[in-house]
């Protein structure tokens, strides 16, 4: 499921139809940037690519996710990857049919990328001035970065893609199944994260926090507490440094710097995607977008099968 994000759709569908999955299926929340024209564009002219629209008065994210996925094994694909709109899945295709022989779990961790501080606003060609990746600290959790003396993008997590027979139900943010397979039959997989791509982005989350909460499950959203909490505090810009790479690779906290890990990869992975679309969607490329006036930000995921 994903909301108001045109600016990764082209990289999102470039890098997963590149590396070989079967079916990309989006599930779009009532974007307003031009985010499900520009997927049912691609759509129309890749079999592989599918995109639905759904409309919720109370989003329950875990539920949507779940129902997306049991659609996705209904129609065959027992091969099923969730991301999120900011991830991208860093695995060998073949690998994982070769080790999809019987209902298991895939285990992947963010690896965290981190913007650069210059990018006040959001842009398709920024994504390529990510030139650093976070390191994981242990000690940080949601329950900590909520003070604002952590850095979220130290944050890692698990990510679970499944194979399975039968239906499944997929924990929020799908960091596990609740129901399914357990048998981990690889680990230790990454996922390249974007969690902030600008600064710009920092205020609209803030600005959209009440309506977000309204109308969604609050546990969930537990960054749209924080960016609201932050927004109150006076505290953007110390967000912004805290999570943002400065000139000479450092993270900006209140009391002190964490050096960041340069990392190429993912600008890599970028262009890759991007030259993968320039051939065969060119039109995805050109198109103008434009930031939505009242959308809310919403938690961005797409369920994926291989």
């Amino acid at each position: 499921m994903l909301r108001d994000t045109v600016d990764l759709v082209p990289f999102l569908v470039g890098h997963y139809l590149r590396i070989g999955f079967d079916r990309i299926h989006f599930v779009d929340d009532q974007s307003s940037d031009g985010t499900f024209e520009l997927l049912c564009s691609v759509a129309k002219s890749n079999p592989r690519v599918t995109v639905e629209r759904v409309v919720h008065d109370v989003l329950k994210q875990a539920e949507a996710m779940s129902a997306a996925a049991n659609q996705a094994l209904a129609a065959g694909f027992n091969i099923v990857f969730p991301f999120d709109a900011d991830e991208f899945w860093s695995v060998d295709v073949s690998q994982i049919r070769a080790a999809a022989t019987r209902p298991g779990l895939f285990v992947g961790r963010w690896v965290q990328f981190v913007q650069d501080r210059s990018e006040r606003h959001r842009r398709r060609r920024g994504l390529f001035s990510v030139r650093y990746r976070a390191p994981a600290l242990a000690d940080t959790d949601p329950a900590t970065v909520e003070s604002f003396d952590r850095s979220f993008v130290c944050l890692t997590v698990p990510k679970v893609g499944f194979v399975a027979d039968s239906p499944v139900a997929l924990s929020k943010g799908q960091h596990a199944l609740t129901h399914g397979p357990c048998e981990i039959l690889a680990q230790d997989l990454e996922l390249f994260h974007v969690p902030i791509r600008s600064a710009r982005e920092i205020k609209l989350r803030a600005e959209r926090a009440e309506r977000v909460l309204a109308n969604t499950q609050g546990d969930e959203h537990w960054q749209t507490r924080f960016f609201r909490a932050a927004m109150q505090a006076g505290r953007l810009d110390a967000v912004w440094a805290a999570n943002s790479a400065s000139a000479d690779g450092f993270l900006d906290l209140p009391r002190q710097r964490i050096m960041l890990i340069p990392d190429n990869r993912l600008r890599l992975l970028m262009a890759q995607a991007w030259r993968y679309m320039l051939v065969r969607h060119p039109s995805a490329l050109l198109g103008r977008w434009r930031w939505p006036a009242t959308a809310q930000y919403g938690q961005s995921t797409s369920p994926v099968s291989t």
